[in-house]
């Protein structure tokens, strides 16, 4: 009796259970009915993809993103032998002007619900000056530029260099020195700071940060890990300092064999927040800033 009523669904697990249990050749397509050994049912096999011949998706065309042409992971040049990059490491766009000066700028962003977000900060930073026996000397426009993928190189009669390489930690800008500028064993270099940001040495020197305003809570960007080597390989003792409006290196390199290499890192600073405390301000605001990591998605900015 109850065979009677069990639904054509049931009698179809009932079929396969039994095929599975007793390890049969096939079934039939017929669910209610199992197909004896030696009997085997003869379908036709289905034709199966090689599978070097799968393919998987490819996520560049099924984006639904269009890039933006501000948006490169590494350096491109263009005509005027300006370079362009968006560091990911950094977190922004930074523009290289053929002289070497730098400029940092935001990531375009929008707001979850589409609009543009209007940006009002920028950071420059000029072309380096060394001090000589006859004071400060402009290196002026570089005699060669080399491009590499993640690294942007400036050369001076030959000898003097700057390097910007872009990785996950920021931006790193080194300049190494071929010879000794000073009879005093003294190193000074420095450049201009221009944009809205305001920067502030740390009272060791090895620290610049740059804030928003004078009333910002943390520091939008660093100056850090200032490490100045010979070409021996030995530390050589430096400090970063802010006076009258430039950034300013100070090495200490009497017995140094040259080149001296001085390679500080531009950073986002890395800070403690806690939810509740009063004016965290912890997940207060969204923002939508276009592909940082090359994947051609949107990121969402917390």
């Amino acid at each position: 009796m109850r065979e009677q009523h069990r639904t054509p669904r049931k009698r179809a697990l009932l079929g396969l259970t039994a095929c599975l249990a007793l390890g049969l050749s096939a079934c039939s397509p017929d669910a209610d009915t199992i197909t004896a050994p030696g009997r085997v049912a003869s379908a036709p096999l289905q034709q199966r993809t090689p599978v070097e011949d799968q393919r998987a998706p490819d996520a560049l065309k099924l984006s639904p993103v269009k890039r933006d042409a501000s948006i490169m992971q590494r350096f491109a040049l263009d005509e005027k032998q300006t370079a362009r990059a968006t560091v990911i490491g950094l977190g922004h766009n930074v523009t290289i002007s053929p002289e070497g000066g730098l400029e940092v700028t935001p990531v375009p962003a929008k707001t979850v619900s589409g609009e543009p977000v209007e940006w009002d900060w920028s950071f420059k930073l000029g072309a380096p000056e060394v001090r000589g026996e006859q004071g400060w000397q402009a290196l002026g426009a570089p005699e060669q530029v080399e491009l590499a993928p993640d690294r942007l190189i400036h050369r001076w009669d030959g000898q003097t260099e700057a390097f910007f390489d872009h990785h996950d930690r920021g931006l790193e800008h080194s300049l190494s020195i071929p010879r000794a500028p000073r009879a005093d064993g003294k190193i000074q270099v420095r450049m201009p700071i221009g944009g809205t940001l305001m920067a502030q040495a740390s009272e060791d020197g090895q620290r610049v940060e740059l804030f928003e305003g004078a009333r910002a809570p943390k520091p939008l960007m660093v100056w850090q890990k200032l490490v100045v080597r010979d070409a021996k390989g030995r530390a050589l003792k430096a400090a970063m300092r802010v006076e009258e409006g430039q950034l300013v290196y100070d090495v200490d390199a009497q017995d140094a064999a040259y080149p001296v290499l001085i390679d500080p890192l531009l950073t986002t600073p890395v800070f403690t927040a806690t939810g509740d405390a009063d004016n965290a301000r912890v997940g207060t605001g969204t923002l939508i800033v276009e592909s940082l990591n090359n994947d051609d998605f949107d990121e969402l900015v917390v």
